[in-house]
This record gives C-alpha cells, structure tokens and sequence, in this order.
C-alpha cells in the first residue's frame, strides 16, 4: 500500500496576517499613485499603458491581500 504524506503549506500559517498586511499596503500604494495619475493628468496626456499597469499592479496586490487576510480570520478558501 502507498502512504499518503501530511500535506505541508508552502507558507506558514503565522505568517498569513504580516503578508496580507504587506501586499495590503502596497496595493493601497498602487492604487493611491493611480488616482493622483489620473486626477493629476489631463486626457490628452495619459498614457494606456501606465494606466493598464498601474491597474493591474494594484488589483494583483490586492487581490492577494484580501485573500491572506481572509486565511488570517479563518474564512476557509
């Protein structure tokens, strides 16, 4: 018969709550340097491509902060 291994997380479970307050507050970051790009600049000058990847950097992070966070208070996903 085949014995099964104890399945490990590849990242410990007290560490959930520094991560998610860290790619928290970068998201945040990201997310405040869009809008003052988009408040600051008229529309002839933006840029798409700025705006796209401030965008995603921001929905990225977080997207993954909400996600640790949500591991921290125990909500299973």
């Amino acid at each position: 018969t085949k014995r099964m291994e104890t399945f490990t997380a590849p990242i410990p479970e007290y560490l959930h709550f520094q991560l998610s307050v860290v790619l928290l507050c970068v998201g945040l970051f990201f997310s405040g340097n869009f809008f003052v790009y988009e408040v600051t600049n008229k529309a002839a000058d933006r840029q798409i491509v700025r705006e796209v990847s401030l965008a995603t950097a921001a929905s990225l992070f977080l997207g993954v902060g909400v996600f640790f966070l949500s591991l921290t208070i125990g909500i299973p996903v």
